[in-house]
Formats: structure tokens, C-alpha cells, sequence
């Protein structure tokens, strides 16, 4: 498994002191058709620049989200490719300093994106990542994933609208399709502390064909551990927490993942319902605890 970054980079020097590294055309080819063809360094130039300066005046701009914690942009580069922006906003004087010593939240997501797509994890390919030295924050600039929705929302709206043989198929795809995401995630000891619904991109999902795939986002969560550190059940726990509140997943839908999950010998089949009955209670148990949290109840305590 690679924990060093493999990729090059071409490195353009932009206004104010600031920097961007593009993928080079050598690490563009080992992400095959993740990085759009026919960009030049001057379209990154102009790109970047607008970028730090005015992201509202880009091309195709659309915001994704805007919060404390950053803002997630949508643009267009060269008038052709639709890109995805990320800037985290790092709160507090002692997170700050430690951001500008040891690199943005951007770098790192850049960094471990990298490491995931060489493991033949499906996440949105980075493209280019804008930084300043002893800068605590950044630009980071990755693949627009056309057609998806994560499975929070699919769960929630797309699932109860679809007939019931069509959502029986999709259902189907997309079980088998987490099963796939999870065994390569315990295959390379990937360990994403935010497992969940939300941080699951589904691509082609109307379709319910075998054109649907699941890509996993939100990289800032994700370490990289040995085989003897690997808390990959907990991952677990919280992908199941995060689907218990809709109707459109039922008992059975987990059960089946479950089963997918375990080894394909005989032996160990009989032993999926003790497992799904321990699952569901940890599960609970994980909600139960991010409601008190919210509530600011701890431990019974007010």
C-alpha cells in the first residue's frame, strides 16, 4: 500500500505570493480519465488567480456550501470542465500555527486523495491544490462527479419515489457496491473517522444499472493505520447510524450487507444474525450518545 506520494507535480507561480500544483501529465495518466485533457498551465493560471481573488466572479460559480468551517465552491475552467473548490477556515490562534507548520487541511485531503486512488479507492481525483508558505489555509481543487447524490439524500428522497422493483434493483447495485468500498477500505487498513451516509457519493444512481458507482468523500477524516490498528467495525457502526432513521432501508437491506461482508465459507455464514443484532445495538447506542452530545448531555450528566 503507498503512504508516500507517488504523483508530480507542475508547479505555476501565481499572484500575491501564492502557488498552485497541478497533477503533471505522467501522474495525470495513472488517474486515467479522473483528470480532463486539453488544460493548459495558462488556463490553471488564470483559473487559480480569479480563485484566491473573487470566486464569485468564476465561470459556472455555484456555492455548495458556506459555513464557519469553509466554504465548498462549484466553477468552470476553460469554459469546458466543471471542477469542485474546497477552503477550510481553521478557527483558533494555537490551530492556526499549527496549520502553518504542518500544512493546510487542503494539502492534506490533496495528499491522502492521492493515496486512495492508488489504492483503486473511488474518491473525486484532486486536480490542483493552491497554497502559501506558512499559509493555514488553502484552495483545493478536485473532480466534479456529474449525476450524484450522497446516500443520506438517496435514502431519504430518491429511494421512496422509485417503484418498488426499481428500487428493489438499485438497492441491489448499491449494497454490492458498499460491500466492494468497504472490503478495499479493510484490504488497505483505510480508516475513515466519519463514516457515513452523507460522506458517500452515489454516481448513476436513477439509472440502477451497473454504470453506478460510490466514491468516498470528505478525505479529511481518513488515516492510514497498520492491520493491528484498524477499527474498521466502528466505521461500520457509523454507516449503519446513519441509515437507521429512513424507511427506505430496511432490516434486510443491512442484513444483506452484512452477509456480502463476511467470508464467502460456509462456516462462517450461520454467524451474520448474532452479528447484525450487535451491530444494530451498537448502532443505537452510537445515536443515543450524538444526541446527548448535541443536548450537551454527557453521560447522564446535564
Amino acid at each position: 500500500m503507498p503512504h508516500a506520494i507517488t504523483h508530480a507535480y507542475n508547479a505555476i507561480s501565481l499572484d500575491d505570493g501564492w502557488d498552485a500544483s497541478v497533477l503533471s501529465a505522467d501522474s495525470r495518466s495513472k488517474l486515467g480519465d479522473g483528470f480532463p485533457a486539453g488544460l493548459t498551465d495558462q488556463h490553471w493560471l488564470n483559473f487559480c488567480n480569479q480563485l484566491i481573488k473573487n470566486p464569485s466572479a468564476l465561470a459556472g460559480f455555484a456555492a455548495l456550501k458556506a459555513s464557519k468551517d469553509g466554504q465548498v465552491i462549484q466553477a468552470t475552467i476553460a469554459d469546458s470542465v466543471q471542477v469542485v473548490c474546497k477552503k477550510s477556515l481553521t478557527r483558533g490562534a494555537f490551530r492556526r500555527i499549527l496549520a502553518k507548520l504542518h500544512g493546510s487541511k487542503e494539502r492534506k485531503q490533496f495528499e491522502i486523495a492521492t493515496k486512495l486512488i492508488a489504492c483503486g479507492i473511488s474518491t473525486a481525483a484532486p486536480y490542483a491544490l493552491i497554497h502559501k508558505r506558512f499559509a493555514s489555509a488553502g484552495w483545493l481543487i478536485t473532480q466534479y462527479l456529474e449525476n450524484s447524490i450522497d446516500l443520506d439524500q438517496a435514502a431519504l428522497s430518491e429511494l421512496p419515489r422509485m417503484p418498488s422493483q426499481q428500487q428493489r434493483r438499485v438497492k441491489n447495485v448499491l449494497i454490492q457496491k458498499l460491500a466492494e468500498l468497504i472490503s478495499q477500505l479493510q484490504k488497505h487498513h483505510v480508516y475513515h473517522r466519519d463514516f457515513k451516509a452523507s460522506n458517500i457519493l452515489a454516481t448513476d444512481l436513477v439509472s440502477g444499472g451497473r454504470d453506478v458507482k460510490v466514491w468516498l468523500i470528505d478525505t479529511e477524516g481518513i488515516q492510514f493505520r497498520t492491520s493491528s490498528q484498524s477499527p474498521n467495525d466502528r466505521s461500520l457502526v457509523r454507516l449503519v447510524a446513519s441509515l437507521l432513521a429512513y424507511r427506505s432501508v430496511t432490516l434486510t437491506d443491512l442484513a444483506r450487507l452484512l452477509r456480502k461482508l463476511q467470508p464467502a465459507d460456509d462456516s462462517s455464514l450461520c454467524h451474520w444474525k448474532p452479528r447484525l443484532r450487535e451491530l444494530l445495538q451498537q448502532a443505537n447506542e452510537y445515536n443515543e450518545r450524538s444526541r446527548n452530545r448535541k443536548s450537551h448531555k454527557l453521560d447522564g450528566y446535564q
